[in-house]
């Protein structure tokens, strides 16, 4: 008899998106910054980092649902595909949460802001890049 694979258990348990990893990080995140603060100060940027990541989370999961929806040639398969609606949404609100976070943590919002919108930006490039070297190459995706 064999066993249920237990990869998505691990996966809600330590994965990305889960409440230990995300708390991890905070925690990192806020004691990696907080060589001289005092408690209050390690709290609030733990606390900030948690709600960051929750938002950041929950934003991609708005922006892929406006992805445009594509059946296959045999229709058997849908695909999703990055939009100018899609993308501009996310990156609009990636800005919005980074410049929260830096503002709750008490950084600069302009900062955080820029360094969220600029990495779905870099993002957008580095996808561009890579579909046209399969393009080139001759491994078009379809």
């Amino acid at each position: 008899m064999r066993r249920p694979c237990r990869a998505p258990r691990l996966d809600s348990t330590f994965g990305a998106t889960s409440p230990l990893r995300i708390f991890a990080t905070a925690l990192n995140g806020a004691t990696g910054g907080n060589a001289a603060g005092g408690l209050g100060d390690l709290a609030r940027a733990a606390a900030a980092n948690v709600l960051q990541s929750l938002a950041v989370n929950e934003i991609g999961q708005l922006a892929d649902r406006l992805r445009t929806p594509t059946l296959n040639a045999d229709g058997t398969e849908i695909t999703y595909s990055a939009n100018a609606t899609s993308e501009s949404v996310r990156a609009l609100l990636q800005g919005l949460a980074g410049c929260a976070g830096q503002a709750i943590g008490g950084g600069d919002c302009a900062g955080g802001a820029f360094g969220g919108a600029g990495s779905v930006a870099a993002n957008l490039l580095l996808n561009a890049l890579l579909d046209l070297r399969r393009f080139s190459s001759g491994h078009l995706r379809l």
